[in-house]
């Protein structure tokens, strides 16, 4: 079967095929919008990313508006409270580069999707240790069995260092040796904080390590 040529219609029929149920047509709207860069769709883009009940839909819009440099800490929020994860976890994702969504993904590290939790945790890591470290430390906490987590909280800059070891230390988090999370935190960290080499830090790790009988 022949594909219709979309590229005879004008920019404003395109928006209307963002809510087509075929997704050939949904992906082919977005890539001429994309070409075209017309910003005057822009405000019903908007409205059909705040009405389309059709998570689908939804996602298409939001990475639409990015890609037609529109996208704003509004869209973000909106995007972050969304009923599907598959839109809040694209809304974390785009958090990172509106600080004033701290606190919207801080809360999407409780999130009901482990997904939309797990990327809330690596977005976090992108913020600056003053805002990340705290967060950092509740997602140990809760999620810190998981290998995955783990590996998403040490793979940030805020994540892996000396501020944030210091913060769980004075939390008592590797005083229970019993709890496996515990013990595999305080190996990875401490490698990595001695893998750096900075000569302060590793002498004030190995002397809280010695105080507390910590042993990596």
């Amino acid at each position: 079967q022949t594909k219709p040529n979309l590229r005879q219609l004008p920019t404003t029929d395109l928006v209307q095929l963002f809510a087509h149920r075929n997704q050939w047509w949904r992906l082919q709207a977005q890539k001429l919008v994309l070409e075209r860069q017309d910003k005057s769709i822009v405000p019903a883009l908007k409205k059909l990313f705040a009405e389309n009940e059709d998570a689908a839909v939804r996602l298409h819009v939001f990475y639409a508006l990015d890609g037609l440099e529109s996208m704003n800490a509004e869209l973000v929020r909106q995007a972050m409270n969304d009923k599907h994860p598959a839109v809040r976890k694209a809304g974390v994702e785009m958090a990172e580069r509106f600080p004033e969504t701290i606190a919207l993904l801080q809360k999407a590290i409780n999130d009901s999707s482990a997904q939309v939790a797990f990327q809330a945790v690596l977005s976090i890591g992108e913020f600056p240790s003053r805002q990340a470290i705290q967060p950092l430390s509740e997602a140990i906490k809760k999620y810190g069995e998981n290998k995955w987590f783990r590996t998403a909280v040490l793979s940030s800059v805020p994540g892996s260092s000396m501020e944030f070891f210091e913060l769980l230390y004075k939390q008592n988090y590797f005083s229970d040796k019993s709890k496996g999370s515990s013990v595999s935190l305080l190996n990875d960290l401490s490698f990595i904080i001695k893998k750096r080499n900075k000569e302060d830090e590793v002498r004030k790790l190995s002397e809280m390590l010695n105080s507390a009988g910590l042993t990596p």
